[in-house]
């Protein structure tokens, strides 16, 4: 039995990951954190906190009436407590590598909500770290494990498209709240980290992890400090490229597309498929349109996987070796990016 506390009232926390853990028979759910002043880096007065106290303190007693487990009142309390076995970080992207490491220090698994940290640097220090000590970490991309793509593995191993020739993936959704983290700098917010994220994940997913860079951009949007949108294009060492773009200013878009020399497999739903919606995965030849339902929780999924990780090692390397190289690629792209905006 693996015991996972939660670190954060995230919505994700509440919504997606805490009914994914609870539904597996070798998890318990053991309860959810929140932070102190000190651990949230506030630096406001005592009468600006209360307020932001009290809202923490609110969702953590509705996450314990939701789903049982106990309320730790700081992140490091949850993290010594001897009861629990992993933690999910599910905190602003520019908060996970200091508490990645405090709960690889404390001896505990981790699963990271994406992206894994904001730097290769940080990746590469923390999983040596982990796989130093023998503990698990992941970071959560579920729609690998989603059985969309086990439709589409299917197809290509069976050669219905022929030889692959493009993949491409896009990724953007509507402007949220202006307070929202992913449009705060200081929080890890842009959309390379989020949304462009998944795209690259995609990339590897199909041509491999030895791909390349090739190109780069990204674009600010006025009233906006962080990246809003971007384009990725990406080729492995058999000359097969990868076309990728995202945003988070945009309408909506989720999906993937691989086009091979006699046909093309679509997936319009392959990133953000719910829990048991049947996600399309379409198969088009000529005149010929083959269409398949998949249904699945890829929530459940990573759980799944983090669960292989604790227990088998060659899993846990391999997943370490995963989060290393989504990371190397992403700070490749924005160096790109970088290197265009200073131009």
């Amino acid at each position: 039995m693996i015991r996972i506390g939660v670190l954060g009232t995230s919505s994700i926390s509440e919504r997606r990951m805490i009914p994914a853990i609870l539904k597996e028979p070798e998890c318990r759910y053991a309860g959810v954190a929140y932070s102190t002043r000190e651990e949230m880096g506030y630096e406001g007065s005592e009468a600006d906190f209360t307020p932001l106290l009290e809202k923490k303190q609110e969702k953590a007693v509705r996450f314990r009436n939701s789903f049982g487990g106990e309320i730790y009142e700081s992140y490091m309390s949850l993290l010594t407590d001897p009861e629990i076995d992993a933690v999910y970080v599910a905190l602003p992207p520019a908060l996970h590598a200091v508490w990645i490491r405090k709960a690889l220090e404390a001896g505990k698994h981790v699963l990271s909500e994406k992206p894994f940290t904001t730097s290769e640097n940080d990746a590469r220090e923390l999983t040596e770290t982990a796989r130093g000590r023998g503990l698990a970490i992941i970071e959560n991309y579920g729609f690998p494990y989603h059985a969309q793509m086990e439709v589409i593995r299917q197809w290509l191993a069976e050669g219905a498209v022929g030889e692959l020739r493009l993949v491409r993936a896009v990724f953007g959704f509507p402007h949220r709240d202006v307070n929202d983290f992913r449009y705060d700098a200081a929080l890890g917010g842009g959309a390379l980290l989020d949304c462009g994220g998944y795209t690259i994940k995609a990339a590897t997913c199909l041509l491999g992890s030895e791909v390349t860079v090739v190109s780069a951009d990204a674009f600010i949007t006025e009233g906006h400090v962080v990246d809003m949108a971007g384009a990725i294009t990406m080729r492995n060492s058999q000359g097969l490229c990868a076309q990728l773009a995202y945003g988070m200013d945009h309408a909506y878009r989720c999906e993937m597309e691989i086009w091979g020399s006699r046909g093309i497999i679509s997936a319009p739903r392959i990133f953000t498929a719910p829990d048991g919606f049947p996600a399309s995965v379409i198969l088009k030849r000529g005149l010929e349109t083959e269409e398949k339902k998949a249904a699945d929780d890829q929530f459940q999924r990573i759980v799944q996987r983090f669960l292989n990780c604790v227990r088998e090692e060659k899993t846990r390397n391999d997943t370490l070796d995963e989060i290393l190289c989504q990371s190397e690629l992403t700070e490749k792209v924005r160096n790109l990016q970088g290197e265009l905006q200073r131009k």
